[in-house]
């Protein structure tokens, strides 16, 4: 039998030929049920974190394999940190190119460098 209280509403069932409506949680302070929740992957405020505890878990792990909200990280910032991971691997084999007293490939490593933080400034 139906619930009837203020946490709850009512939907057709599109499933069903019959005149049949499905009682669903509703979020008692901002009124998004769960069937809007599961339709835009949004919440209405902070109290449906705690109504919808159960199915948001479900989605973020669905979504993006973790708990933990990981965010996007920019492609240039990406780029930027991978620049900055080869030139210090550059700057490691030039010192070692001094110490082997290769001056030559010390000084093609150098250029290689500058370029690379050529890169970073523009």
């Amino acid at each position: 039998m139906f619930d009837f209280n203020a946490n709850t509403k009512f939907i057709f069932d599109d499933n069903n030929d019959d005149f049949n409506y499905i009682q669903e949680r509703v979020c008692p302070r901002c009124k998004t049920s769960l069937s809007d929740f599961y339709r835009a992957n949004i919440v209405g405020c902070a109290n449906c974190y705690k109504i919808f505890e159960n199915e948001i878990r479900q989605v973020l792990l669905k979504k993006q394999g973790a708990m933990n909200h990981v965010g996007k990280v920019s492609t240039k910032h990406v780029s930027k940190v991978k620049i900055k991971e080869q030139i210090a691997k550059l700057e490691e084999e030039k010192l070692q190119a001094a110490k082997d007293e290769d001056f030559m490939r010390a000084e093609i490593l150098k250029n290689q460098i500058e370029k690379l933080k050529g890169e970073l400034d523009g």
